[in-house]
């Protein structure tokens, strides 16, 4: 069954894999609500009621069901594969169980990382996907395609909390795309020219390490804008009203 969904570019489970805990955690984080942002279930749900630790429960159970059913499927996948004789080339990912936990654990210190800092997970990965041995143009676009979706559910919550500038939006996004087809079209005729895909390698690397130093420099900066005593202070997880509520009670 494993061996027929491999002829396809088009795979339903694919598809289910990356859309299931996007429209998950998307639904959530609108229905829990934020500081700033009301829960779409109406005023009285939202951060610090009974229905946000509800929701965030029922968030992690259903991603943790996800993950599980998804490492199923990649092992069956990997023993129909070895009972099929199937050959394995240069590029392929072996799913054993070794590979799995290497993967699970990556991906739980790439999201600490990830919320923690602000870097792209989609950026995090493309080193992981590299030492598994799959080749630079696919790593670096199944990063990105992850990365996407990152991208886009936090863009619907800064849409509902009205942080977005729509106009400067518009050109950013245009100039992304301008950049991007200028990239693909000058490295991927580089790498076609040359047929070596450590240039791939290196401009990766490079763009890891810039963000890295940026991120450290914005951090700094902000670090030194701080007003004495508020560096290390905790904030409260709820809203002002609600947080005000608690104390008082």
């Amino acid at each position: 069954m494993y061996l027929k969904l491999e002829k396809s570019h088009f795979r339903i489970r694919t598809i289910l894999v990356v859309l299931l805990p996007f429209l998950t955690i998307t639904i959530f984080a609108l229905l829990r609500g934020t500081k700033t942002f009301d829960s779409i279930a109406g005023p009285n749900f939202g951060r610090c009621t009974v229905s946000d630790y509800i929701f965030l429960a029922a968030e992690i159970v259903i991603l943790f069901i996800l993950s599980g059913v998804n490492i199923m499927l990649l092992k069956r996948e990997y023993q129909d594969k070895l009972s099929c004789g199937y050959q394995f080339v240069k590029g392929d990912i072996v799913w054993d169980s070794k590979s799995i936990v290497r993967f699970v654990l990556f991906a739980i210190i790439a999201g600490f990382i990830s919320g923690a800092v602000g870097l792209s997970g989609g950026i995090l990965f493309t080193p992981l996907f590299l030492d598994f041995g799959v080749p630079p143009t696919v790593a670096s676009g199944t990063s990105m395609f992850m990365a996407m979706f990152a991208t886009l559910s936090s863009t619907i919550m800064f849409m509902f909390n009205g942080y977005i500038i729509y106009d400067f939006a518009f050109w950013l996004a245009f100039f992304s795309v301008v950049g991007t087809a200028a990239g693909i079209t000058i490295i991927g005729g580089a790498v076609k020219k040359s047929g070596k895909t450590q240039i791939l390698v290196w401009l990766l690397a490079f763009v890891i390490l810039a963000s890295c130093i940026a991120d450290g420099v914005v951090g700094l900066l902000e670090t030194i804008d701080t007003p004495k005593g508020e560096m290390f202070k905790f904030r409260s997880y709820c809203p002002e009203d609600k947080a005000n509520m608690f104390m008082y009670q």
